[in-house]
Formats: C-alpha cells, sequence, structure tokens
C-alpha cells in the first residue's frame, strides 16, 4: 500500500518503536507524543483501516478510534449512531446487494457487518458536500491488528453504567466488546479507554479488565483517559490527586476548548491564566490537548512549554514532523 504522504519526510526509525511510545507514554515528563484524530483524516476518510494505517507509518503514537456495535455485535468504527454523515447510506439505503436487502434505518446498530460492508466512506469527516470514495467500514478487530506493537488506540464512544450500590456494572463496553479482541491478540496495553465522566468508572472498569488479563501479560494493563475541563480548573488536581491514589495508568485531556483556544496565542492566555493547578498537576499525570484548529509547529512547541506533551490532531503529518525535528533528526 503506498501512502498518499511517503516522500514528504523520512519517519525515523524510533518513532516506529512501540517499545520507546510505550516508555514515553508512561513518563509524564517524556516527549512529546502525536494523537491523531480518527486516523489520518487529511488524506483518507475518518475512522478507515487506511486512516489507521497511514497515521501509524508516519509515527503517530496513538490513534483515536470511535466504536460502535453493529447489529450483529460486532463493534466497528464509525463516528455517529447513525450513518448518513459518513457513509453513502442515503444512496443505499433499502437497495439489494449480493442477495441482501439493506436496510431502510440509518442506525449503525441496525445492520450486520455483512451489510455494511456494502456501503462506502465519504472523504475526510465525511458531510452532505463530501465526496464518496471506495473505502469501507472496518471493525475494531482489524485496526487492533494494525495496532499491535506499533501504536496505541484510544477507544472512543464506548458506553459504561456502573451502580455505585451494587458495586457492579450493569454496561460496560469496555471490558464486554471491546477489550476481549484486545486480548484475543495479546494487545493487553495497547488500549487507551475513557471510563465515563467519573474517575470511579475508570478505576472500577479497570479492576474489572484486570481479572481478565492472565499472568503471562506480565503485569500490562490498558490506559484511563481523564478528560479535563476547560473552562475552569478546578478539577484538575482533583483528577490528578484521585487517578495517583487509586494507582491507574493514566493519560488526560484539555479537551472541547476550540471555542476559548483558537489560536497559538490562545494557548498563552488559557495556560497562563490556569498556570498554578497547571503546574501541581503536570509532574503527576501525562497531558495532551485537542489542537484541531492550530496544527502546526509553532503550536506543538508553546504546548510543550506548558507542559503539555503531546496533541490529537487531524492532520497528523505536520506533528510527526515536529516530532521527528524536535527528538531525532538533530
Amino acid at each position: 500500500m503506498k501512502l498518499s504522504w511517503e516522500g514528504e519526510f523520512d519517519v525515523p526509525e524510533e518513532m516506529l518503536d512501540f517499545e520507546e511510545k510505550r516508555q514515553a507514554l508512561n513518563d509524564p515528563d517524556g516527549r512529546f507524543m502525536v494523537w491523531s484524530h480518527r486516523g489520518d483524516t487529511a488524506r483518507y476518510p475518518q475512522n478507515s483501516i487506511e486512516a489507521i494505517i497511514s497515521a501509524c507509518m508516519m509515527g503517530v503514537d496513538v490513534c483515536e478510534v470511535d466504536v460502535r456495535v453493529s447489529k450483529d455485535g460486532i463493534p466497528v468504527l464509525v463516528h455517529d449512531e447513525t450513518l448518513t454523515k459518513t457513509t453513502n447510506f442515503s444512496d443505499m439505503a433499502g437497495k439489494t446487494v449480493n442477495g441482501m436487502t439493506l436496510p431502510m434505518s440509518a442506525n449503525v446498530s441496525d445492520w450486520t457487518l455483512a451489510e455494511l460492508r456494502c456501503l462506502r466512506l465519504k472523504a475526510g469527516a465525511g458531510g452532505t458536500n463530501a465526496a464518496v470514495t471506495d473505502y469501507l467500514i472496518p471493525t475494531l478487530e482489524e485496526a487492533v491488528i494494525v495496532a499491535k506493537g506499533r501504536m496505541f488506540l484510544y477507544c472512543d464512544k464506548l458506553e459504561l453504567d456502573y451502580d455505585s450500590t451494587s458495586k457492579a456494572f450493569t454496561r460496560n463496553d469496555v471490558a464486554d466488546i471491546a477489550f476481549p479482541i484486545f486480548a484475543k491478540h495479546e494487545a493487553w496495553d495497547t488500549m487507551i479507554y475513557i471510563g465515563g465522566v467519573g474517575i470511579s468508572y475508570g478505576y472500577y472498569c479497570l479492576n474489572d479488565i484486570k481479572t481478565k488479563i492472565p499472568d503471562s501479560a506480565g503485569g500490562l494493563a490498558p490506559y484511563y483517559l481523564a478528560q479535563l475541563t476547560t473552562s475552569t480548573s478546578d478539577s484538575w488536581t482533583d483528577r490528578a490527586n484521585q487517578l495517583a491514589k487509586n494507582g491507574m495508568p493514566m493519560i488526560a485531556r484539555f479537551s472541547g476548548w476550540k471555542d476559548t483556544v483558537t489560536n497559538v496565542a490562545g494557548i498563552d492566555t488559557f495556560f497562563s491564566t490556569h498556570s498554578t493547578n497547571l503546574n501541581y498537576i503536570k509532574d503527576k499525570i501525562r497531558l495532551h490537548a485537542d489542537c484541531y484548529a492550530y496544527e502546526n509547529a509553532e503550536a506543538y512547541a508553546k504546548l510543550l512549554s506548558y507542559g503539555v506533551n503531546g496533541a490529537m490532531v487531524n492532520d497528523p503529518l505536520s506533528a510527526c514532523q515536529f516530532v521527528a525535528d524536535t527528538y531525532y533528526n538533530n
């Protein structure tokens, strides 16, 4: 498979070393890490296996994917609950393909995997005017096969329902739907998950998963990602302390700040405002920030100067180039 960006820069061998990525992810002061938002969406449809492969081969450290479940119980990669925005569903609904009459419902959960494979993904993030491509909806298992031993997968959209009274999950998509696929391929710590809005969800979910990991895995476990609100820093210290207290593999993400930080100057404004709490937590927890509106070396360097050593981007090529130039090409 020839990747559309090949030749734009030479990827240092170190950036393809998964053990080096693991060490960096476990170090709050480790090197800047590249998180790709639904794969290489600048060149391929979001959540496509081609977008994931492209991101992996340019040296991305973590690829965020969105997990939904098909009618026949197969975890697939689709961002929305419906197929309208990212596929040619509107053109294919109700048609007969390979002897199958495709559903009229737009809900992913009303389609089997075989039916979903009859659809084609729209370019980029999709939308009404996005071109229809030849690319297919992949399964989570296909993504795990690509990622194992190469990069981490951050699994979004998984549902959790924890009953604090009975101290049990009534629904745990992380442990019951996604993790068995990682376990099947012995990709124990390839998985990064978000355990709902509460730290306790993540803690109990991780404990649930640990019962499923054999001793032969050498103590490896998935990573838990905590969301940090960007309107206030009041909860940052509490979350960092809770994560440390629970002894969880921990990462934190500054997200949802697109209306607050829309350019490089906004990074200074935001982190200067919250400098006290930022300084308290940054030696306790690895930090990364959504960086969709300002994907360039200046922005990455600015984040790094505040101890935020990672960025989630739509076009990971510039971030991988920054990592190569900053750490490996000197």
